[in-house]
């Protein structure tokens, strides 16, 4: 029982988020001043689009908190 126990655990753990020391999938945006999470949605959206959902995706894939960016970070921009 417990050695399927830590099997699952691995095996989730594998199949999780990406953790910060492994490279990333996807493109990559690294951030310019005057950048914000917003602009950068606004640059991934069609004009119409409502950018509320986009910014909460760039915010959870990056692991941020909040909308704060520096520039030179690297965001990973979502698919």
């Amino acid at each position: 029982m417990v050695g399927s126990l830590v099997a699952a655990n691995v095996f989730t753990a594998k199949a999780g988020a990406r953790r910060p020391d492994q490279p990333t999938r996807g493109r990559v945006y690294v951030v310019k001043s005057g950048d914000t999470v917003w602009s950068i949605a606004r640059g991934q959206a069609s004009p119409s689009a409502d950018l509320r959902p986009l910014v909460d995706r760039l915010i959870q894939l990056n692991r941020l908190r909040g909308a704060t960016i520096m520039p030179g970070q690297q965001l990973v921009l979502p698919s």
